[in-house]
Parts: structure tokens; sequence; C-alpha cells
């Protein structure tokens, strides 16, 4: 088998196992491209010599440490499927070392461009709706994916709750403010949209479900209106949630409000300097008789 027909498996497994399509995406094009670079060679043949060259050229040709970091990711994943569907003799991915990475620093929300951007939404259709997915991303810390595919029937401002489904998990829990509560309810009113179309948040033309690029286009065009350059896009708002929670030491509660893992929410957004780390030392051992 080649590695193309084997990727086609990989993907169609992915598929049927409910991976959201961006990732399938991902996996495609990652994969793909270790095809090309060896002339769709057969899985048997592949060593784990071509996986090391492959890796090495790709850090070579300039991309960043992340995005090398997940070309080894998809090939080790793939790797693993496909020694274990086919039984292969040995996995050719296994000696290869993991690529390292630099430590990344959440890169949050800029507050004052958040509320330059947020003045720019008037009380008209379009200011309505935009003002209403601008103050959700804010408070809940939703992946874009989450707010787009948002349906009317997940929301309950009562409860000030929204349930939403990101990259193929099943739904989970989101929260906002009163305010945010407000905007969203003001929206819903006003909403226009065809009977069948249970989407929250709607195309300004065609009343259809809005798309992720169209979320993205409006926030760009509203930063242009506001003549501000800071970081406002959704996945900021949800470094900005994660940072909150992390310095406030509620990992626990901080993961669950994202859908991360424990471990993975702590390595992120729990990062503490030495003043951070000597309030929370003379806090908790304030008792003790050596700080009295």
């Amino acid at each position: 088998m080649r590695l193309s027909d084997a990727l086609k498996a990989f993907v169609l497994d992915l598929k049927q196992a409910g991976t959201s399509p961006e990732t399938l995406k991902w996996y495609d094009w990652h994969i793909a491209a270790l095809g090309k670079g060896l002339c769709d060679l057969e899985i048997h043949k592949v060593t784990t010599e071509h996986l090391r060259a492959h890796i090495a050229a790709y850090r070579d040709s300039g991309v960043s440490a992340y995005t090398v970091a997940g070309r080894d990711r998809a090939l080790r994943a793939f790797w693993r499927w496909v020694t274990d569907e086919y039984a292969l003799d040995r996995n050719p991915m296994k000696n290869v070392r993991k690529s390292k990475l630099p430590p990344l620093e959440p890169a949050a929300a800029d507050s004052a461009a958040f509320d330059a951007v947020l003045a720019t939404c008037e009380n008209d259709y379009a200011g309505v709706r935009d003002r209403a997915i601008l103050m959700l991303m804010s408070d809940s810390g939703a992946r874009r994916g989450g707010v787009v595919g948002l349906q009317v029937s997940d929301l309950d401002l009562a409860k000030r709750l929204a349930w939403v489904r990101e990259k193929g998990k099943p739904a989970r829990a989101v929260f906002f403010t009163v305010a945010t509560k407000l905007a969203l309810a003001t929206w819903l009113n006003m909403r226009e949209a065809p009977p069948n179309e249970s989407a929250v948040f709607v195309s300004l033309k065609t009343g259809c479900a809005m798309h992720g690029n169209a979320l993205n286009q409006m926030i760009n065009r509203r930063k242009r209106l506001a003549r501000v350059k800071g970081r406002v896009n959704p996945h900021s708002h949800r470094h900005a949630v994660g940072i909150a929670f992390g310095m406030a030491g509620q990992v626990t509660t901080g993961a669950a409000v994202l859908g991360d893992s424990i471990g993975v929410f702590g390595d992120y957004y729990q990062r503490f300097d030495t003043d951070d780390l000597a309030e929370s030392y003379d806090k908790v051992m304030s008792s003790t008789r050596f700080l009295k």
C-alpha cells in the first residue's frame, strides 16, 4: 500500500470517529506533504531516516518551531495508526526524536483595542449582532467554531450559559455575564432568519448561519473602523480567560471552563513571576509561626 492510500484510510477512520473537518484537513495537509516528498513510497519501505530527513528539511524551510512540532505530531499519529492497522514490523517514527518547543506565552486579547472595537457597534442590526458576538467571545473563551456553531436551543439566558460544540467534541457549557446576557437577548429579538435556520448568529445578507471566516472579517472590519491593531480575535479572548483563572490558581475550574485537560491548562496558563509566587506564599503560609 502506498502512502496516499494509507492517508485516505487514516482520514476516513478519523472521520468515522467524529474528528472535526478542520482537524481532518490539518492531518491531510501534513501527511500528504510526506507522501509528496517521498514520491508516494509504499508504506513498508518508509524508514526512520526518511522521516528524520523530512522533518529536518521542513525545519530548514523557515517555518516556525510550532509548525514543525505540528508536522511531528501529525506524523506520529499517522504512523502509530498505520503500524497497527497494517501490522508493520516496526513503526519508522518510533526512534525519531520529538521536536522541541520554546516556552509559549499565551497571547491574551488587548483590552483597550477590544473596547475600541466594541464602541464601533451601533444600535443598528449589524451593530447589535456584532456586539453580542464580541461580548460572548470575551466572556466565555469559546473558540470561533463554538461561537458560529451556537444554536438558539443551546442558549439559556436565565442561567447565563451556552452549550458549544468545538473540534468535534461533545457539547460543553460556557458562561457569560449579565451584560452579555442583555446583548444576546437584544440580538435574538432583532434576529431575522429563515424558519429552518437555528443558528444564533446569522449572515446580515442571507439570514443563514454565519461562518468562521465571516466572523474574522467582521472583527477586521471593526478594527479598521476603530483604527486599532491590537489583538481581539476569538482565541485571544480564550487566552485572556485562561490567564485569569490560571493567575487565580483555579486550574481545575479554568480547565473545565475552557474544555481543556487539567494538565494542558496548568502547563499553558498557570504562569507566575517571582512577585506572584511571593504573594501566594505569604497568603498560604500566613498561619505559620515563621511568618508572624
